[in-house]
């Protein structure tokens, strides 16, 4: 039996609009900058989080249960997420584990190389 994997709702119409667009521009950074086959819904997800005020603990089981795959994939995802700077550890919860926000500076980064090359075509 296939494993069902959530989708991650993003949850935009409640954002400021300002902040709706940065984590809009961070989705699509996400979706074409990061090479994995689950990096940019992780990064939805750490999206979503911070959305909503909370941030997330990406754990290697954790991952594991809403995206599937084992454990070291889970760890390579992480890893990605981190050396292309699409999320950073803001917080830690009660058990020492760090609590990651997105880099919206990598959405800014993008919307303005799209503005430059629709600019020149």
């Amino acid at each position: 039996m296939p494993i069902s994997h959530p989708r991650v709702e993003m949850p935009i119409h409640d954002a400021a609009e300002k902040q709706a667009g940065e984590l809009f521009d961070y989705l699509n950074a996400a979706a074409f900058a990061l090479p994995g086959k689950r990096d940019h819904q992780v990064a939805a997800w750490v999206a979503q989080g911070f959305a909503e005020g909370v941030p997330v603990s990406l754990g290697s089981h954790d991952i594991m249960r809403r995206f599937g795959g084992d454990r070291r994939v889970a760890c390579k995802t992480r890893q990605r997420l981190l050396q292309f700077r699409f999320i950073v550890e803001v917080a830690q919860d009660e058990k020492g584990l760090p609590r990651y926000a997105p880099c919206l500076e990598r959405g800014r980064e993008w919307r303005a190389r799209i503005g430059e090359t629709r600019h020149a075509a």
